[in-house]
Protein backbone atom coordinates (compact mmCIF):
# COMPACT_ATOMS: atom_id res chain seq x y z
CA UNK A 1 0.00 0.00 0.00
CA UNK A 2 1.39 3.37 -0.96
CA UNK A 3 2.05 6.15 1.52
CA UNK A 4 -0.75 8.26 -0.06
CA UNK A 5 -3.26 5.44 0.43
CA UNK A 6 -2.19 5.02 4.06
CA UNK A 7 -2.65 8.73 4.71
CA UNK A 8 -6.08 8.66 3.03
CA UNK A 9 -7.07 5.63 5.12
CA UNK A 10 -5.82 7.32 8.31
CA UNK A 11 -7.85 10.44 7.52
CA UNK A 12 -11.02 8.38 6.90
CA UNK A 13 -10.52 6.42 10.14
CA UNK A 14 -9.81 9.69 11.98
CA UNK A 15 -13.05 11.26 10.73
CA UNK A 16 -14.99 8.13 11.72
CA UNK A 17 -13.48 8.12 15.23
CA UNK A 18 -14.06 11.85 15.62
CA UNK A 19 -17.71 11.47 14.60
CA UNK A 20 -18.23 8.50 16.89
CA UNK A 21 -16.63 10.28 19.85
CA UNK A 22 -18.53 13.53 19.16
CA UNK A 23 -21.84 11.69 18.98
CA UNK A 24 -21.21 9.85 22.26
CA UNK A 25 -20.03 13.04 23.97
CA UNK A 26 -23.04 15.03 22.70
CA UNK A 27 -25.48 12.29 23.84
CA UNK A 28 -23.94 12.19 27.33
CA UNK A 29 -23.80 15.98 27.57
CA UNK A 30 -27.41 16.40 26.48
CA UNK A 31 -28.56 13.70 28.92
CA UNK A 32 -26.62 15.36 31.75
CA UNK A 33 -27.94 18.83 30.93
CA UNK A 34 -31.53 17.72 30.46
CA UNK A 35 -31.56 16.04 33.87
CA UNK A 36 -30.01 19.07 35.54
CA UNK A 37 -32.44 21.62 36.97
CA UNK A 38 -30.34 24.30 35.26
CA UNK A 39 -29.76 22.35 32.04
CA UNK A 40 -29.92 24.08 28.70
CA UNK A 41 -32.21 21.44 27.22
CA UNK A 42 -34.73 21.09 30.02
CA UNK A 43 -38.10 20.45 28.51
CA UNK A 44 -41.53 20.17 30.04
CA UNK A 45 -42.42 16.55 30.67
CA UNK A 46 -45.89 15.18 31.20
CA UNK A 47 -46.88 14.80 34.83
CA UNK A 48 -49.56 12.54 36.26
CA UNK A 49 -53.09 13.86 36.22
CA UNK A 50 -54.08 15.48 39.52
CA UNK A 51 -56.49 13.04 41.13
CA UNK A 52 -56.47 14.04 44.81
CA UNK A 53 -58.25 17.26 45.69
CA UNK A 54 -57.00 19.47 48.53
CA UNK A 55 -60.00 18.60 50.71
CA UNK A 56 -59.23 14.87 50.40
CA UNK A 57 -55.84 15.19 52.13
CA UNK A 58 -56.07 16.00 55.82
CA UNK A 59 -52.85 16.63 57.73
CA UNK A 60 -52.86 16.58 61.54
CA UNK A 61 -50.07 16.63 64.12
CA UNK A 62 -50.55 12.93 64.83
CA UNK A 63 -51.64 11.56 61.46
CA UNK A 64 -52.32 12.09 57.78
CA UNK A 65 -55.68 11.06 56.33
CA UNK A 66 -56.14 10.45 52.63
CA UNK A 67 -59.89 10.47 52.00
CA UNK A 68 -59.93 8.44 48.76
CA UNK A 69 -61.87 5.20 48.30
CA UNK A 70 -60.62 1.95 46.75
CA UNK A 71 -56.91 2.74 47.23
CA UNK A 72 -54.43 -0.13 47.10
CA UNK A 73 -50.94 -0.24 48.63
CA UNK A 74 -48.08 -1.09 46.23
CA UNK A 75 -44.46 -2.11 46.71
CA UNK A 76 -41.88 -2.11 43.92
CA UNK A 77 -38.91 -4.23 42.92
CA UNK A 78 -35.47 -2.88 42.08
CA UNK A 79 -35.61 -2.77 38.26
CA UNK A 80 -34.18 0.78 38.03
CA UNK A 81 -36.54 1.54 35.13
CA UNK A 82 -38.47 4.18 37.11
CA UNK A 83 -35.54 5.67 39.04
CA UNK A 84 -35.55 8.10 40.74
CA UNK A 85 -39.36 8.19 41.17
CA UNK A 86 -39.90 4.55 42.20
CA UNK A 87 -37.49 2.03 43.68
CA UNK A 88 -37.59 -0.91 46.06
CA UNK A 89 -37.95 1.43 49.05
CA UNK A 90 -40.95 3.26 47.56
CA UNK A 91 -44.52 2.73 48.70
CA UNK A 92 -47.21 3.50 46.16
CA UNK A 93 -50.88 4.25 46.45
CA UNK A 94 -52.87 3.14 43.41
CA UNK A 95 -56.44 3.16 42.20
CA UNK A 96 -57.98 0.90 39.59
CA UNK A 97 -59.15 2.79 36.50
CA UNK A 98 -62.82 2.32 35.64
CA UNK A 99 -62.68 3.42 31.99
CA UNK A 100 -60.07 3.88 29.27
CA UNK A 101 -60.52 7.64 29.59
CA UNK A 102 -59.33 7.50 33.23
CA UNK A 103 -55.76 7.14 31.94
CA UNK A 104 -53.86 10.18 30.67
CA UNK A 105 -50.45 10.81 29.18
CA UNK A 106 -48.09 11.37 32.13
CA UNK A 107 -49.83 8.89 34.44
CA UNK A 108 -47.79 6.08 35.95
CA UNK A 109 -49.67 2.85 35.49
CA UNK A 110 -49.00 -0.68 36.70
CA UNK A 111 -49.69 -3.30 34.06
CA UNK A 112 -49.14 -6.96 33.23
CA UNK A 113 -46.84 -7.06 30.19
CA UNK A 114 -46.92 -10.00 27.81
CA UNK A 115 -43.12 -9.96 27.46
CA UNK A 116 -42.13 -10.50 31.11
CA UNK A 117 -43.44 -11.85 34.42
CA UNK A 118 -45.15 -9.74 37.05
CA UNK A 119 -46.62 -6.27 37.13
CA UNK A 120 -44.62 -3.35 35.78
CA UNK A 121 -45.05 0.35 36.68
CA UNK A 122 -44.24 2.69 33.78
CA UNK A 123 -45.30 6.14 32.62
CA UNK A 124 -47.82 6.63 29.79
CA UNK A 125 -46.04 8.61 27.06
CA UNK A 126 -48.63 8.33 24.29
CA UNK A 127 -52.19 7.16 23.67
CA UNK A 128 -53.45 5.89 20.34
CA UNK A 129 -56.13 3.87 18.61
CA UNK A 130 -55.85 1.03 16.12
CA UNK A 131 -58.09 -1.76 14.83
CA UNK A 132 -58.10 -3.37 18.30
CA UNK A 133 -59.10 -0.14 20.09
CA UNK A 134 -57.33 2.21 22.45
CA UNK A 135 -53.75 1.49 23.46
CA UNK A 136 -51.11 3.13 25.64
CA UNK A 137 -47.40 3.50 24.93
CA UNK A 138 -45.47 3.35 28.19
CA UNK A 139 -41.84 3.86 29.16
CA UNK A 140 -39.76 3.74 32.30
CA UNK A 141 -38.51 7.20 33.29
CA UNK A 142 -34.99 5.80 33.41
CA UNK A 143 -35.32 3.90 30.10
CA UNK A 144 -34.23 5.20 26.72
CA UNK A 145 -36.99 3.50 24.75
CA UNK A 146 -40.66 2.71 25.18
CA UNK A 147 -41.81 -0.75 26.18
CA UNK A 148 -42.02 -3.23 23.29
CA UNK A 149 -45.81 -3.56 23.20
CA UNK A 150 -48.98 -1.53 23.03
CA UNK A 151 -50.63 -1.75 26.44
CA UNK A 152 -54.36 -2.47 26.41
CA UNK A 153 -56.85 -1.43 29.08
CA UNK A 154 -57.41 -5.02 30.23
CA UNK A 155 -53.68 -5.28 31.13
CA UNK A 156 -53.77 -2.28 33.49
CA UNK A 157 -53.91 -3.03 37.21
CA UNK A 158 -53.72 0.48 38.62
CA UNK A 159 -52.86 4.16 38.33
CA UNK A 160 -50.34 5.58 40.80
CA UNK A 161 -51.88 8.45 42.79
CA UNK A 162 -49.20 8.87 45.44
CA UNK A 163 -45.71 7.81 46.49
CA UNK A 164 -44.53 7.56 50.08
CA UNK A 165 -40.79 7.27 50.65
Amino acid sequence: MSRGNLIFLAVIVGFFLFGWYSNNYYYKLSADLSSSPYGLWNTEKYSPKGRIKDNQLLVYDSMVVLNVSKVEWSKYTDTNSMDPVLDETSNGLTIRPETEEDISVGDIISYSPSWTEGILPHRVVDIGEDEEGRYYIVKGDNSRTADPEKVRFNQIEGILIGVIY
